[in-house]
């Protein structure tokens, strides 16, 4: 993914609003581009084609795609259809503790259909409709009321993807709470202390497995690696800390737990694209 200065798109909020939702019956061909929001597309008529990182994504009637932040997309709309967007800032979701372990898990999922997620799929875009019609209106708490209704599309996903029986389907099922516990406890750890030294022999004593058997069960709950997973969680640090004047680069790098400033540059620019450097600029240019 190469992230650019003019692919970079800012998005505006209504006063007091952190979600944004659009309608559009309109054929257009939408750029690549990018933003630190998440976009959530789906076709309420008609069929789409969205790349995302390079990736196609065609879209059906009322399959719904989820782009996660600083994912460079595109999209070309029918002559003949309809669609809807919702974009807010993830941390309106992330920040919550209970989705904070898993933020992981929310990044890797793309489209939800019908097919794919007869489960939940129908309660979603019931979700997203009810989102729209309260947008549409001046109703009083409004933006509790949307934020309500993101946080249950939310909830859906997080208990379908993250139950310990799809990921460890070999364990049973009276040693699933004891899992949950042991890898809540490991999240919770990472997450406070991200900028320390965290090594693979560390956290497996802490969850009391032998090394190989948590790498094991850590890239099944996770699809990452623990070294992935810990540099994920200083990246998304190190993005807030890169937007403070007061701070330099080599400042950044330590506060986010890279004692190389060379690994941050390398580790950075894998994860988003573009150097610490361009990132920054890429923000003062479109503050």
């Amino acid at each position: 993914m190469k992230l650019t200065n003019d692919a970079c798109e800012q998005l505006t909020f209504d006063d007091g609003c952190y979600i944004n939702v659009s309608i559009g019956n309109n054929s257009e061909i939408f750029h690549p581009h990018w933003h630190t929001e998440v976009e959530i597309i789906f076709p309420m008529e008609g069929k789409y084609f969205v790349k995302v990182n390079n990736t196609p994504y065609p879209l059906n009637k009322n399959d719904i795609l989820f782009i996660s932040p600083g994912e460079l997309h595109e999209m070309t709309t029918p002559l003949e259809g309809s669609r809807m967007v919702l974009q807010f800032n993830f941390s309106l979701i992330n920040n919550l503790k209970d989705f904070n372990f898993f933020s992981s898990i929310f990044q890797s999922i793309k489209v939800i259909t019908s097919d794919t997620d007869p489960d939940i799929h129908d309660e979603i875009l019931e979700l997203m409709f009810a989102i729209r019609d309260e947008y549409d209106v001046e109703n009083d708490f409004k933006n509790a009321i949307m934020y309500s209704k993101l946080l249950q599309i939310y909830v859906l996903i997080a208990r379908k993807y993250t139950k310990m029986s799809n990921h460890f389907p070999d364990i049973a099922h009276n040693k699933h709470q004891e899992y949950i516990a042991k890898f809540t406890q490991i999240f919770t750890y990472i997450n406070e202390n991200y900028a320390e030294d965290i090594t693979l022999e560390l956290i497996a004593d802490r969850a009391g497995f032998s090394k190989f058997h948590f790498s094991r069960l850590f890239k099944q709950l996770t699809n990452m690696s623990l070294n992935d997973y810990v540099n994920s969680r200083r990246i998304s640090e190190a993005e807030v800390l890169l937007l403070n004047p007061n701070l330099s680069i080599t400042e950044v790098s330590l506060q986010s737990g890279f004692n190389c400033l060379s690994t941050f540059n390398r580790v950075f620019k894998l994860a988003k694209g573009c150097s610490p450097t361009e990132f920054i600029n890429l923000y003062n240019s479109h503050g």
